[in-house]
């Protein structure tokens, strides 16, 4: 038992990994045309623009290990929320 649920951990990094890895898809889908991230920086004021620019910044904070996993995964839930308010209202 106790073999088991060390090894549990492992498959719980998996589902959080695909976790973000589809909030990551649906953020794009909703902020980006076409599903596609441009490629120079988003200096623009509307809420779409804002929402990526936070999004911008949530990826540079992961991908220097400043927040772990899990903090990434709840910030981009907080993020798609806010997404997918935008898109109703578009």
């Amino acid at each position: 038992m106790k073999t088991f649920l060390e090894e549990s951990g492992d498959t719980q990094m998996i589902f959080l990994m695909k976790s973000v890895e589809k909030k990551n898809k649906a953020l794009a889908s909703i902020l980006y045309e076409g599903g596609i991230k441009p490629v120079g920086p988003n200096t623009g004021t509307s809420q779409k623009d804002i929402l990526i620019q936070q999004l911008q910044k949530l990826e540079q904070a992961y991908a220097s290990k400043r927040i772990t996993l899990r903090a990434y995964d709840d910030h981009l839930f907080n993020l798609l929320e806010k997404a997918n308010k935008l898109a109703v209202m578009a």
